[in-house]
Order: structure tokens, then C-alpha cells, then sequence
């Protein structure tokens, strides 16, 4: 039974990481979300918020012990795959923890030319903010299947050129 409702916790959230990674990983010309992708997102978190951490600690269920961990788990690394895969030929993409900060980072695959990078990063940071509710709840839900505070709970967006270096980045608190 742990192992179930852990999973499905897993999974919530993993829904959430989904929706993020597809909205802000797409074509870097598009900066708004279509409406059913708005309300897809928002039902998926609320879902994920009303499996509160409190639940977990009813049933008496053991968290990772870091964002970090629970980056690297089974759970989330085979689920990532499909991800990774969509992604094929544009970004490489990645998860990982940082402390109390749960990682998305994406690195192009071809550079974008000098020109073209602050451009490009309009064009993401405009998706990070249109897409800001969704890691907010990403935040929010972490503290059920990680070992933290909620007020210490936060997501990192990332996003690479080819070369390695930072066209830009966005972090969220929970709230």
C-alpha cells in the first residue's frame, strides 16, 4: 500500500513535470499556451495539491530524503525517458536536485548564434512567466514525496545553449 500511494504521488507529480517540461520546452517562437493546455495544467496540480503532504504522513509512508533523490528515482527517471525522447533533436533535457530546488534543465543541441540569443531569451523567459502557476504547484507538491518544508520547497527552469552557457533562467517558491 505504501508503495502504491507513493507511486501515485510519484506520478502527480510527475503529471506536473510533464505539463511544465511540454509547455516550456516547446518551439521557442511559441510564448503562449493554448487555453485546454491552461485548464489540463490547473486540474492536474489542484489533483496533486489535495494529495498533501499530510496525506502521506497518515499513512505512515517514507519520503525521499532529498529533491535530489527523488530526481534520480526509478520512479521519475523512467517516466523521464519519454520526455527526453520528445524533445530529440532540439534540447537535451534533464532533471535533477539542487538542496531544496527540484532542476529542469534544457540545452539546446545546436547553438543559437550570438544574434539570436536575446531574442531566444525573451521568447523563454515570456514562457517561464506565462507558465509560472505550473512550477508553483511543482513546488507545492514536492514537499509530499520529499522530506522538506513547503516554505523551502522550489523549482529551477534552465535553459542552455549549446556551448553551455546560460541563456537564461527561472526559479519558483512554493507558495
Amino acid at each position: 500500500m505504501k508503495k502504491l500511494f507513493k507511486k501515485v504521488i510519484s506520478i502527480a507529480v510527475l503529471s506536473l513535470v510533464v505539463i511544465g517540461a511540454a509547455s516550456c520546452g516547446g518551439n521557442a517562437n511559441t510564448t503562449e499556451p493554448a487555453a485546454e493546455e491552461t485548464t489540463t495544467e490547473a486540474t492536474t496540480a489542484d489533483a496533486a495539491q489535495d494529495d498533501d503532504s499530510d496525506s502521506s504522513a497518515a499513512l505512515g509512508l517514507t519520503k525521499f530524503k532529498t529533491v535530489d533523490e527523488y530526481a534520480k528515482s526509478d520512479i521519475l527517471k523512467e517516466q523521464m525517458e519519454s520526455i527526453k525522447d520528445s524533445f530529440a533533436g532540439t534540447f537535451e533535457f534533464d532533471i535533477y536536485g539542487e538542496g531544496n530546488t527540484f532542476v529542469y534543465e534544457y540545452k539546446y543541441v545546436d547553438q543559437i548564434a550570438d544574434s539570436l540569443v536575446e531574442t531566444t531569451k525573451e521568447t523563454l523567459d515570456s514562457s517561464l512567466e506565462s507558465q509560472k502557476s505550473v512550477f508553483v504547484n511543482i513546488a507545492n507538491t514536492l514537499p509530499t514525496v520529499v522530506e522538506m518544508d513547503k516554505a523551502d520547497a522550489k523549482v529551477a527552469v534552465r535553459y542552455l545553449n549549446a556551448d553551455g552557457t546560460l541563456i537564461t533562467e527561472a526559479e519558483f517558491n512554493a507558495e
